[in-house]
């Protein structure tokens, strides 16, 4: 169920899906606690949508952090406050567990995201990503 709620987000968001390297990378998070954590949002018994967290640590944000590294809901389910709902339960998770800082990522053109980061307290960074693969997928 996660893996094709991943690959919804990952086609929404046109970022390239391999299940190949995701889905060892999603079993691999579901094993450890240590990694992160995954959510899934519901409605009743409806699955509406998901969200991934990993934890880091950043001496700048005075130590423990946590990088949403995915936050999807499903079509339908946008612009109703499920993603304020999502979030807080998020922020929620990350507050018992002693987090300082919560992290995302998102899309310059995602402008419905966008809005609703910042209506839930997000702020741009004056900092721009940057990646470096160290190793092949597997």
């Amino acid at each position: 169920e996660l893996l094709a709620l991943v690959q919804a987000y990952y086609l929404h968001d046109q970022i390239a899906f391999d299940p190949l390297r995701i889905r060892p990378a999603l079993l691999a998070l579901l094993a450890s606690d240590d990694l992160g954590q995954a959510f899934l949002f519901k409605v009743g018994n409806a699955v509406i949508g998901y969200g991934i967290l990993t934890w880091a640590y950043d001496h700048e944000v005075g130590g423990s952090c946590a990088v949403l590294t995915d936050f999807y809901l499903a079509h339908g389910s946008r612009g109703k406050g499920f993603g304020q709902q999502a979030l807080a339960r998020i922020e929620s998770a990350c507050a018992s567990r002693g987090i300082r800082a919560l992290e995302l990522l998102v899309s310059s053109s995602n402008l419905p995201a966008i809005r609703l980061y910042r209506k839930s307290g997000f702020a741009s960074f004056d900092r721009i990503p940057m990646v470096k693969m160290l190793a092949p997928p597997t």
